[in-house]
């Protein structure tokens, strides 16, 4: 099966090759390392399958944290109902009010060394900057289509979800792009992946590309530590 690499490296700090991973077969090797820690930052927009992402490490060892459960803390606090649409609107808050990187340090606390973690919602390239202090962070972002994505949303069937595709389109608006600096920037945030995941078909064609990309990951980060 064919590999599809770039030659280009995306940052000096990580001496990683950008790749697509479409392609890359799975390894029955443990993808993890004590010797080689990750700390993998998932973004990517709704139902794209960032918290399949976020299942399917957890199962290889990381920890899972989330920007997002930051602002449903903030949610509670406040009184409010958690819907997409007040994730949007608190976490805006709290990025006006505190730094567009505030989520993201407040999540950095929480992640010790010496552990693998993975970390869901970032949202910002601010959030991105902040993690990115940490010399093993990584970014993923995972895509799939419009399409797909809200047959997804259907199916989990959650109350705070939008039920039109009309709907659906409204709110990806919001949080794709937005000329205010302060609140969620998800298209700008994608431009600072590392690496990219296609997720358009089967669950386990998408482990697949997780297994692929793990093992890449480990390799190359085993080779820089010599």
């Amino acid at each position: 099966m064919k590999r599809a690499f770039s030659r280009r490296l995306r940052s000096p700090r990580t001496r990683l090759q950008r790749l697509h991973p479409r392609g890359l077969k799975s390894s029955s090797q443990p993808p993890c390392d004590i010797n080689a820690l990750m700390l993998i930052g998932l973004t990517g927009r709704n139902c794209s399958g960032k918290g399949e992402a976020v299942r399917y490490l957890s199962s290889k060892g990381f920890l899972p944290l989330s920007l997002s459960d930051e602002i449903r803390r903030e949610i509670r606090r406040r009184g409010l109902e958690v819907t997409r649409e007040a994730l949007c609107r608190v976490g805006n808050d709290l990025r006006s009010d505190f730094g567009q990187g505030v989520l993201a340090s407040r999540v950095l606390v929480q992640a010790a060394s010496g552990k693998h973690y993975v970390i869901d919602s970032i949202r910002h390239p601010e959030e991105v900057a902040q993690l990115r202090k940490r010399p093993d962070f990584i970014l993923i972002e995972i895509e799939a289509s419009p399409e797909i994505r809200f047959e997804r949303i259907k199916e989990r069937q959650r109350e705070s979800d939008p039920s039109t595709w009309e709907e659906f389109l409204r709110i990806e608006r919001l949080e794709i792009r937005n000329q205010d600096p302060r609140r969620q920037q998800l298209d700008a945030t994608a431009r600072e992946a590392d690496f990219r995941l296609s997720n358009n078909g089967s669950v386990d064609a998408f482990h697949q590309q997780l297994d692929g990309l793990l093992t890449k990951l480990q390799s190359a980060r085993l080779q820089a530590s010599k």
